[in-house]
């Protein structure tokens, strides 16, 4: 059974990751979560919210909690995770989506300011298929330095215009995710 994340493998799999912002209610651990291959692995699990059914987002992780499992994939869904994403924070400023979980993590570490809730929509496909609140207000679309992340991002941007949301779009660099620039960062300090 999964359990809170605090003082698990989990958690030190975030900080070894430069990751340092309060972990949520939707991040914890499993010590032995079956994999697709039909070994069990310790794992951070994730609940997918918004979409049509539950859904619960896997990352295996090594025995140290040091780095990803070295076993494929390092990361699965279970159940149809589309139009819903993982919610990392719950602020009152604006909204912002990215695609990975540690990417999102990482903008709450420092990275961005204020008080915001940042989405993970996990995958390019989950950004574009992203189901949106009701109510538009402000939203940053927080894309990987890829074009596959690009593409993702501004269709979503796109659509959230045409739903009277005001957007805006913060791309990481050629080839980079927001926890690359984090872990530069941490790095240069």
């Amino acid at each position: 059974m999964a359990k809170p994340i605090h003082g698990t493998l989990a958690e030190n799999y975030l900080r070894s990751r430069g990751i340092n912002c309060p972990l949520g209610e939707s991040l914890r651990f499993h010590p032995s979560c079956w994999h697709p291959s039909g070994q069990k692995l310790p794992a951070m699990v994730a609940l997918v919210e918004g979409a049509e059914r539950l859904a619960i987002h896997r990352t295996y992780l090594r025995a140290d909690g040091m780095g990803k499992a070295k076993t494929e994939p390092a990361k699965a869904m279970l159940g149809s995770v589309a139009g819903g994403a993982v919610r990392l924070s719950d602020g009152s400023d604006k909204l912002i989506v990215c695609e990975g979980i540690e990417t999102g993590l990482s903008l709450l570490s420092g990275l961005v300011r204020g008080s915001v809730s940042v989405w993970a929509a996990l995958s390019t496909s989950g950004m574009k298929a992203l189901t949106l609140p009701a109510n538009p207000a402000l939203l940053t679309v927080a894309t990987d330095g890829d074009e596959a992340g690009q593409q993702a991002g501004h269709a979503l941007a796109t659509r959230a215009t045409a739903l009277g949301w005001k957007v805006s779009l913060l791309p990481a660099p050629d080839g980079r995710d927001w926890n690359d620039i984090l872990m530069m960062k941490g790095a240069a300090a």
